[in-house]
């Protein structure tokens, strides 16, 4: 993985910081209030599991995440929280046919066949997906307007989850974050963006910064039969 423990701590003090507390917020609106066993796809260093458990309330309820990353496992596993984190393979997920009635993916790539064995009948798929405006400042900052990065397009994305779920439900979630609370250094990190800047580019954000930035998502939700 690419993942590693740097980019993942930088993650870590972003998304404490709550960045990106309106699109968990989104996803616990969309829950049932019973007790829900929840998967989160990729969970990555696992705040968001983590938020969505405290959000939710239940104290039955069951949040696994699981990640490729052993680095993100260990930052995991070192939260306060109910979830339990392991490492484990997308493409042969070790859970139980029906296991799960909540499936979270948040930016991570998905196994429809898998997740669909997982996923409970009434259980909910709740995907989110990022827009072309995404940390749209920073992409800007970054890279030049020939350059591939600077604009964004995940329509082949959103067109395959359609293609699987064509009566699956889209909402879209922007907002501004303030980077007041946020280490401009750690946001760079944070994202898969910096792979794609060369050293020169990325001095010259440095300097420059940044004092606001967009999340521009959109959460994908579908209900299994």
């Amino acid at each position: 993985s690419e993942y590693d423990a740097n980019m993942l701590a930088a993650r870590r003090r972003v998304l404490q910081a709550g960045f990106f507390g309106p699109i968990v917020q989104a996803i616990n609106a969309a829950l049932p209030k019973t007790a829900q066993r929840i998967l989160d796809i990729g969970s990555g260093e696992g705040t968001p599991l983590a938020d969505l458990l405290t959000m939710h309330a239940n104290s039955e309820d069951v949040g696994i995440g699981f990640d490729i990353s052993k680095d993100g496992v260990n930052l995991a596993i070192q939260l306060m929280t109910t979830a339990y984190y392991c490492v484990a393979d997308l493409a042969q997920l070790p859970f139980t046919d029906g296991a799960f009635t909540a499936i979270m993916d948040v930016f991570s790539p998905s196994a429809y066949q898998e997740f669909e064995r997982v996923l409970a009948p009434g259980g909910q798929l709740l995907k989110i997906v990022p827009n072309p405006e995404y940390l749209v400042e920073l992409r800007h900052l970054l890279f030049k307007p020939t350059d591939r990065q600077y604009q964004y397009d995940n329509q082949r994305v959103l067109d395959l989850f359609a293609q699987h779920y064509p009566t699956a439900k889209r909402q879209r979630i922007q907002y501004q974050v303030v980077l007041d609370n946020i280490d401009f250094n750690d946001l760079l990190v944070m994202t898969p963006l910096h792979w794609g800047a060369d050293a020169e580019q990325l001095a010259t954000a440095k300097r420059q910064g940044l004092t606001k930035i967009t999340v521009d998502v959109s959460l994908l939700t579908m209900q299994k039969g």
